[in-house]
């Protein structure tokens, strides 16, 4: 048995049920046909999972334009100048649309959602990666089995 180089990579939860991530990523499947029946329906859970991130993400993107036009708005007719940020330029209403705390949720959502997307990617893609050396491993063994001298 190996010793464990890295901590164990801890469960998320997708789509209302956990993922034991640390499982699917350190199990050594010893042949396809087991990899085969684990691995593709969960690697399908997660794109299913990933495409309701990415239709999310794409709302939420619509939601910054709007949170930012309603502060460049609000600002614009007045909040700028109560606010006391000085002098009225384009310039200057740009950078307060940024500090509106509207403006700022918006884009901490989208992040959110963009980091969840691109780790949901790079999971699909370990996983893929797994089958296919479990697919290579196997061939290799099968070949080195039939090029092994018989008794």
């Amino acid at each position: 048995m190996r010793k464990r180089p890295l901590p164990r990579i801890s469960s998320i939860e997708l789509g209302g049920a956990p993922l034991d991530i640390d499982y699917l990523l350190t199990t050594e499947f010893v042949d396809i046909r087991e990899a085969a029946s684990v691995l593709p329906p969960v690697i399908e859970w997660i794109n299913d999972n990933l495409q309701s991130y990415n239709e999310q993400r794409i709302l939420k993107k619509q939601e910054v334009k709007e949170a930012e036009a309603q502060a460049y708005m609000d600002l614009r007719n007045g909040l700028f100048v109560e606010r006391g940020y000085g002098k009225l330029t384009e310039t200057a209403l740009e950078h307060a649309v940024v500090l509106e705390e509207g403006v700022k949720k918006a884009h901490r959502e989208f992040a959110t959602l963009s980091a969840w997307c691109t780790r949901l990617e790079n999971l699909m893609r370990a996983l893929q990666m797994k089958m296919e050396l479990t697919r290579s491993s196997e061939a290799t063994r099968r070949l080195v089995e039939e090029q092994a001298p018989q008794d």
